[in-house]
């Protein structure tokens, strides 16, 4: 069945409006995910944390060489899906299902979590809580990162081998 016109016409709103962001954004996202990475690998090289982090990697690092620009950025046509299903409460797809999302018709492109995409490798789960701990108290303290907002979403961003 094909999308309603009404769907279309809010999806591609959505997509200018992400589109926007991005354009007046990207470079501001990627001198902020360069700093942050660079302050993981510290965590990644110094003795606090060298064995609980096996790697640090972007989004722009999985895709190789041939790179689009803002290739460390979420597709923009993603972001605007995800904000799509947010806002009207529709379908996205988690963990390989099809799961309906609550309606926040106020959901944003910054209610999206992972624009900007940093992982954290951690080796064993028994770790994992020793690197949120030194994010989340960089980020509470101010220190290095100065942008709790963002320690929070990378959160997300921890996995386990």
């Amino acid at each position: 069945m094909a999308p309603q016109t009404s769907d279309l016409t809010a999806l591609q709103s959505i997509q200018r409006e992400v589109d926007h962001e991005i354009e007046s954004r990207a470079g501001h996202w990627r001198l902020l995910q360069e700093r942050l990475v660079s302050i993981f690998r510290e965590y990644e090289a110094g003795p606090a944390l060298s064995s609980a982090i096996y790697r640090v990697y972007t989004r722009a690092d999985k895709q190789g060489v041939i790179q689009p620009i803002n290739a460390h950025l979420k597709a923009a046509h993603k972001i605007a899906e995800e904000i799509y299903a947010y806002r009207t409460g529709a379908e996205k797809i988690r963990g390989g299902k099809a799961v309906r999302v609550k309606e926040d018709p106020a959901f944003g492109i910054y209610d999206v979590a992972d624009i900007v995409g940093i992982t954290i490798v951690c080796p064993f789960p028994s770790v994992v809580q020793r690197v949120v701990a030194r994010i989340e108290e960089d980020g509470t303290r101010g220190q290095k990162t100065n942008c709790n907002f963002l320690c929070c979403l990378l959160l997300y961003y921890l996995v386990l081998l």
